[in-house]
């Protein structure tokens, strides 16, 4: 879902077929996204999707810090 919204489908290639799929699809995904020192607005938008699309409570300050709670499972 988030790979194909920032353009990199390629990445997942990667990762698929290893165990366990969800950490390292999510790992390819995060790994795939700009976020140097001082460019941290492409991760923390993909952190604010992420939280937005699974209904997890966040909050975004200027400095694109995310900090984000969701009930334990």
């Amino acid at each position: 879902m988030f790979m194909e919204e920032y353009g990199l489908k390629d990445n997942i290639n990667t990762v698929k077929g290893m165990e366990p799929e969800n950490v390292w699809k999510y790992f390819a995904e995060i790994s795939s996204v700009p976020r140097g020192s001082g460019n941290e607005e492409k991760i923390s938008e993909y952190f604010e999707n992420f939280a937005k699309s699974h209904n997890f409570w966040y909050k975004r300050d200027k400095s694109n810090n995310i900090l984000s709670q969701n009930p334990g499972f």
